[in-house]
């Protein structure tokens, strides 16, 4: 038997882009326990999808090279609930200028192994920046979900594909005391989402809910209030594996 082709079509947080070990991210977790514990052969590719304007092309290139036999969608609301002075910049300056502002805001990134005073420390320039200049999110919260539908409707059209969903794990207390509306775009966006993938009859699991929720999620996340930690990885893997499992074996 061929072995099954994953795609996951996710963001920094699914890759694991800010832990110290990358392998610890739950795409890697789901490909090693799969092929130790289950002897079942797999390829696991991720892939960073921006939702937006050219996600569409960039699916169907995804789809037309690796040929997969699932995708897991993890989606995430970050496009449309942080506001960047670059965007801000471009709008009005150009991409030039917004170029600069954003090696500028990349000063106050965040690394592994800082912590979260230090974080927030290093996060001031970019507040201060906002208020002196003003920002905007990289896209509005009904373009983004617009988007994403888009990307279910096209996804379910591929007979031979598997579907499954991943809610984002949202942003801890710190960030929504930060920007006012945040939890309002976060709680609009898993609506819709869930929504969508009913309607399209893809498997649908929300990363906030498995780490317990709004008020017991905060442990579960790196210092920067976006990414979460290994435990958090850990909890998607578990849940993901059956669902994978049971897609596959029915098949």
């Amino acid at each position: 038997m061929a072995p099954l082709k994953l795609l996951v079509l996710g963001h920094s947080d699914s890759d694991g882009t800010k832990l110290s070990d990358p392998g610890d991210s739950w795409p890697r977790i789901v490909e090693r326990e799969l092929w130790s514990n289950d002897g079942l052969a797999i390829t696991v590719t991720h892939k960073v999808l921006f939702a937006g304007g050219n996600a569409i092309g960039f699916l169907e290139r995804q789809l037309d090279v690796l040929r997969p036999d699932i995708v897991v969608v993890a989606s995430s609301s970050f496009g449309a609930t942080f506001e960047a002075v670059s965007n801000r910049i471009e709008e009005v300056l150009g991409k030039r200028a917004a170029a600069l502002t954003r090696r500028i805001e990349a000063k106050a990134a965040w690394s592994p192994g800082s912590s979260a005073r230090g974080y927030r420390l290093s996060a001031r320039p970019k507040r201060t920046l906002r208020w002196l200049i003003g920002g905007r999110t990289a896209i509005s919260a009904p373009a983004l979900i617009a988007s994403y539908r888009e990307i279910f409707q096209r996804l379910a059209r591929e007979e031979d594909v598997q579907l499954i969903g991943l809610g984002g794990a949202g942003y801890t207390a710190y960030h929504e005391r930060n920007y006012p509306r945040m939890r309002e775009i976060v709680d609009l966006f898993a609506a819709e989402l869930a929504a969508a993938a009913r309607e399209h009859h893809i498997d649908w699991l929300v990363h906030e809910d498995l780490m317990g929720g709004p008020g017991a999620k905060e442990p579960f996340y790196m210092p920067d209030g976006v990414h979460t930690n290994e435990a958090a990885q850990r909890l998607v893997a578990e849940a993901m594996l059956p669902i994978i499992k049971g897609r596959w074996s029915g098949r």
